[in-house]
């Protein structure tokens, strides 16, 4: 018996050294995921973009504005009005909006309180938690004057949008939805068509009429069903037990979600192209779906990722997907403040799709 377990796994072993595909996966993909985890699971509050409406216009106003901004933590914009402020909020291009009121100078030099108010994108807790405590620090900081000056308190107004009561539920399902879709969707096609290969129906459907784009898009469909089937039970359990509201345009979404499954198909159908085996299919999803959960901003901003790794995100599938859903179930978004985020899921989505089909071409032609 002993004997037997030893050729069997003299015999494993030399299979798997034989196979540099699959060794190249279990010696660099944890090389390669490790460095990525490490940088990109930041959870401490480093940076937020911020806008600001300057409406007092002093030099007073100027000089507590650009103090904000000194440190680098709060990247700062400036608008013309508060509807352009809210507008960047909505649409996830800032993540706290400054209203610098008429006055707040005249204020300050006559030792009165100024009131700034603070706009908090509550969607995110975390951050506007972070956020809301770094300019509270701040404007405390303002106090401190020179001898002889009388300065006035800097009195801050915030309000949060969009999560008031600072539900982290409601920040993560929407996420919790996108990575469950990434895992169903990639996984399943890719063993799917190398359990084909394997067992030799995939060379049947071969000698019919039907070219290789063909053939890819006849195998999405059926699980792109199944992908859409699994959103709907996604946003019905969300809003029954997790209370995430079904706000913004539920259309809009439901286009998002056919791009983010012509995404994650496309690319079980690529992985399942180069695979030889359901063992190396399985390793090449999992090797994409971990990173493209950690680098979505799913459990973590992307803002507070380095610099470098920040974009390597923008190719991936996931974080424009999640990016629509936080938007139109909690932002109350609709198609104008997910224009960018659509067309880079249909875009991607297109170009995995092209991909795949001219690897399978190539692999079986």
């Amino acid at each position: 018996m002993i004997a037997a377990l030893g050729a069997l796994i003299r015999k494993e072993l030399q299979q798997a050294l034989r196979d540099r595909q699959l060794l190249t996966m279990i010696l660099l993909a944890p090389l390669i995921q490790i460095v990525l985890f490490g940088y990109a699971a930041q959870l401490e509050f480093k940076r937020a973009d911020t806008v600001v409406v300057d409406q007092d216009a002093t030099e007073a106003s100027r000089a507590f504005v650009e103090g904000l901004g000194a440190e680098g933590t709060f990247r700062l914009r400036a608008v013309p009005d508060i509807d352009a402020a809210t507008t960047a909020l909505r649409d996830g291009q800032a993540a706290v909006a400054m209203i610098v009121p008429r006055g707040f100078g005249r204020d300050r030099a006559a030792g009165r309180g100024a009131a700034v108010q603070v706009l908090y994108d509550g969607s995110d807790p975390t951050r506007g938690v972070a956020a809301s405590a770094a300019i509270e620090a701040y404007a405390a900081s303002q106090l401190t004057a020179p001898p002889g000056l009388r300065i006035g308190l800097v009195v801050l107004e915030p309000r949060l949008l969009y999560n008031p009561g600072l539900d982290s539920q409601r920040f993560f399902v929407p996420g919790t939805g996108a990575s469950l879709l990434v895992i169903i969707t990639t996984m399943v096609t890719a063993m799917g068509l190398a359990r084909e290969r394997e067992v030799g129906t995939l060379e049947q459907l071969l000698v019919t009429p039907m070219g290789p784009m063909t053939l890819m898009v006849g195998k999405m469909i059926p699980y792109a069903l199944f992908g859409i089937l699994d959103e709907a039970l996604i946003l019905v359990i969300g809003n029954l037990v997790f209370d995430v509201p079904l706000k913004g345009d539920l259309l809009v979404l439901f286009f998002a979600t056919l791009g983010y499954l012509m995404c994650t198909l496309s690319l079980g159908l690529l992985i399942a192209a180069w695979a030889r085996s359901q063992q190396q299919a399985f390793m090449g999803a999992f090797f994409f779906m971990l990173p493209a959960i950690l680098l979505s901003g799913f459990m973590t901003p992307i803002e507070a990722m380095p610099s470098w790794l920040q974009p390597l995100t923008v190719v991936n599938p996931m974080r424009h997907f999640v990016e629509v859903s936080r938007s139109i179930l909690l932002r109350d978004a609709g198609l104008a403040d997910v224009t960018h985020q659509l067309a880079m899921l249909w875009g991607l989505g297109g170009a995995l799709l092209v991909l795949a089909t001219l690897r399978f071409r190539r692999t079986l032609g």
